[in-house]
């Protein structure tokens, strides 16, 4: 009798063990780092390195034979990379704060430039034609969206008070 609840504690004890240490081997582990708050916006580091991939993938189609114009363009558009992404989130911020949309003009630029692309072809087609370079189509109109916000907001806040 005596031996049975030795082995049952002992048990216990074991399992007790095996639990704590998968609770410590489960303990919270940092995803993303933020490396910019702008108002009530972050920017993570992972979104910080898909621009700096995407940035150096531009440079290096923009000069695919000088290395030296690459690694200097590289270089200094590096530098500035986080200031334009804080720029891209206090311009979004804004033109929500005053309720600039902007989608049926993203729309009709994406419509434009499939048919630059090619008249004959519809969105999925152009989607396919994007996705064969690597390019989603959400950062196009991600891209768009930031520009025709800017073009909005320079021409609502600066240009036209004048």
């Amino acid at each position: 009798m005596k031996l049975k609840s030795i082995s049952f504690s002992l048990r216990a004890v074991v399992m007790l063990l095996a639990f704590l240490t998968t609770a410590v081997a489960q303990e919270p582990q940092i995803v993303d780092e933020v490396v910019a708050r702008v108002n009530s916006d972050i920017i993570t580091r992972s979104a910080l390195l898909k621009a700096e991939a995407e940035f150096i993938s531009q440079i290096k189609q923009s000069f695919p034979n000088d290395e030296a114009k690459q690694k200097e363009e590289i270089e200094k558009g590096l530098s500035t990379l986080i200031e334009l992404l804080i720029e891209e989130k206090l311009i979004a911020q804004r033109a929500a704060e005053l309720s600039v949309d902007v989608e049926p003009d993203i729309n009709r630029t994406i419509l434009e430039l499939i048919k630059q692309t090619n008249p004959n072809w519809g969105l999925k087609e152009f989607q396919d034609y994007l996705s064969q370079q690597n390019i989603d189509i959400e950062d196009v109109r991600k891209v768009y969206r930031t520009q025709l916000q800017r073009r909005v907001l320079l021409f609502r806040e600066v240009i036209n008070p004048i």
